[in-house]
């Protein structure tokens, strides 16, 4: 289920973003510096926990407007089995090894990235001409974990297995949560990611084939730009073949996590990504900041 919401290009909000960025980022360099305890060897424990909550995507396509949608949040152990999706990403998979401070593992995860051409406004829905839907992927990760004394490391490698951009992405994390907060868990966490030339130009690329068929609809079955005629020099020049690269993303989030029970919890999450490298250049790319907000209710068994 879900409804879409007006998409305002607001320069305070990209401020706003940028400002953030750089907030969440002292913390995180504070927390190094800061002469915290060390974080102790984790425990795995069985647990089930789910629940529901509202996540709200903005669109970084031109002429789409942001999405907010219901979703069901868990967070799934048993044994080396684990579940977990905290807000739009799931992930399902199997520890491989653990020992004391490390954990490897391979899961089975959907990507957030879409696209549907259908929703675009109509005074631009010429942009996508010859253009498909781009759906979400399903992807084989493998997943490498490193509790370390100051905080959580991550490093995913992550795979499309379901045929659609026949690529890689990867990200690197680091977190930690603030101490001694009572019911509250406070998580900063800041990550790098990396995108193979055939995810961008999947999700933000404008293959030679999709140019052709746009050039068609537009200048030879008569669509033309908001109404309006256009050559086929005109349309090339407005709506270019484009080929994305690969690049580099760097991201901020945070996590809250309230218990008002020992079973019964709150949780918060804001996250911002700004995309990086030739994407941003895309005729398909609206807004180089990409940001996730959730909030959700669950009850752990």
């Amino acid at each position: 289920m879900h409804f879409s919401l007006s998409h305002n290009k607001l320069k305070p909000i990209n401020s706003l973003v940028n400002i953030l960025h750089v907030l969440l980022c002292l913390f995180l360099v504070q927390f190094t510096l800061q002469a915290f305890a060390a974080e102790p060897v984790p425990v795995r424990e069985n647990k089930i926990k789910i629940g529901a909550g509202i996540t709200h995507n903005s669109m970084n396509y031109t002429a789409l407007d942001s999405l907010t949608e219901a979703v069901p949040v868990f967070d799934i152990q048993l044994g080396p089995f684990f579940a977990y999706n905290h807000h739009d990403e799931p992930y399902i998979g199997l520890e491989l090894f653990r020992h004391k401070r490390v954990m490897f593992a391979l899961a089975v995860t959907q990507g957030r990235q879409f696209l549907d051409v259908s929703e675009a406004s109509k005074d631009k829905q010429w942009l996508y001409y010859g253009i498909d839907d781009r759906d979400k992927s399903t992807e084989a990760a493998l997943m490498f974990k490193f509790f370390s004394r100051v905080g959580l490391v991550e490093i995913t490698s992550i795979r499309d297995i379901s045929n659609n951009y026949d690529g890689f992405r990867s990200y690197v994390a680091w977190s930690r949560p603030f101490p001694e907060t009572g019911d509250w868990t406070i998580t900063p966490r800041m990550y790098g990611k990396y995108y193979s030339e055939d995810y961008n130009d999947f999700y933000y690329g404008v293959s030679k084939s999709e140019m052709e068929q746009g050039v068609d609809l537009a200048v030879n079955q008569g669509l033309g730009i908001d109404g309006k005629p256009v050559t086929e020099n005109e349309f090339r020049r407005k709506r270019p073949e484009y080929s994305a690269g690969n690049g580099g993303h760097f991201g901020v989030d945070l996590t809250i996590i309230y218990k008002f029970t020992e079973n019964l919890s709150a949780q918060g999450y804001i996250g911002m990504e700004g995309l990086g490298g030739q994407v941003t250049s895309s005729i398909l790319v609206d807004d180089a900041d990409i940001w996730t907000v959730n909030a959700a209710i669950a009850y752990q068994f």
